[in-house]
């Protein structure tokens, strides 16, 4: 015999005449939840996907290939940007002893001179500092990241950390992006970059099988290609001096090279000069 199949009726109330009522019915609800599961699938699928440096502007895959040859490009008003925090970059220069022309090229490069941009990884701040790294500076204290001035203190700090497990500034600069593990076991100490640049012509993501991931979302860029790129802004700095009226007293940072003829030693074409000498005298010495 068959049975008829009644629907519950519940009723709640929430007031005086007041009342609200559910139907149950197995059958619907059943349609509703695969139909919002279905519309939660696309974004589920992109939490998964490993998310580009926001900086970069990067939205899909032929894009990040294009980024991967491309020269970098510097942000709007890069001058300006650089002009605001120069005398925060000048206090983390003269703590620290890292030039300061290459942390405003850091600066540019990590956070476009932005001071609370952020990134999937946890990276925060002018110099985009992630927690665990900021944690290990001597710099740190709880909301130091959040504070522009300490957060390129932080990165500085950082810098002159990788120059002294590296050896000179390029390749501390290439530790800043991929991380001295992947600097130190390919170069010695203190090598000229004509030889470490070949050696450092890798994006510095682990083996396996996250390894097509973590490339792209670093648009392929190398260590190689990011330090020839810091360099390139360095000179684009360098050029600013004059317009932005920087300070010319600029701490001397390079005591044991001479100065180049006809530049300044207390400017930043003659910083850059020194910077990029003493990368490769080291090892001629």
């Amino acid at each position: 015999m068959l049975r008829r199949t009644t629907v519950r009726q519940t009723t709640m109330r929430f007031g005086v005449g007041m009342r609200w009522r559910w139907r149950s019915h197995p059958s619907r609800w059943g349609r509703v939840i695969l139909v919002v599961a279905l519309m939660l699938l696309p974004w589920l699928f992109v939490q998964a996907m490993p998310s580009a440096q926001w900086w970069r502007g990067l939205q899909d895959q032929e894009v990040l290939q294009t980024a991967a040859t491309a020269p970098f490009t510097l942000p709007a008003n890069a001058e300006g940007r650089v002009f605001r925090w120069w005398p925060d970059i000048l206090i983390a220069a003269q703590q620290t002893k890292v030039p300061p022309i290459l942390i405003a090229a850091i600066m540019l490069h990590e956070s476009g001179g932005v001071p609370n941009a952020g990134s999937p990884t946890g990276a925060y701040g002018l110099m985009q500092i992630i927690p665990s790294t900021a944690q290990s500076l001597p710099g740190w204290y709880p909301g130091a990241r959040a504070n522009p001035g300490e957060n390129l203190i932080l990165g500085a700090e950082l810098l002159a950390e990788n120059k002294q497990a590296t050896g000179n500034w390029l390749l501390a600069t290439a530790a800043y992006y991929g991380g001295t593990g992947f600097v130190t076991p390919r170069v010695s100490y203190d090598a000229p970059w004509s030889v470490a640049a070949p050696a450092l012509a890798v994006v510095p993501c682990p083996g396996g099988l996250g390894f097509a991931a973590c490339d792209a979302a670093n648009a392929g860029l190398t260590m190689t290609g990011y330090v020839d790129q810091v360099v390139a802004t360095m000179r684009h700095v360098a050029t600013w001096q004059m317009e932005l009226a920087l300070p010319s007293s600029l701490p001397n940072f390079f005591p044991t090279v001479a100065s180049t003829p006809g530049v300044a030693s207390d400017s930043l074409v003659g910083e850059l000069d020194a910077l990029l000498e003493e990368a490769g005298a080291a090892l001629a010495a």
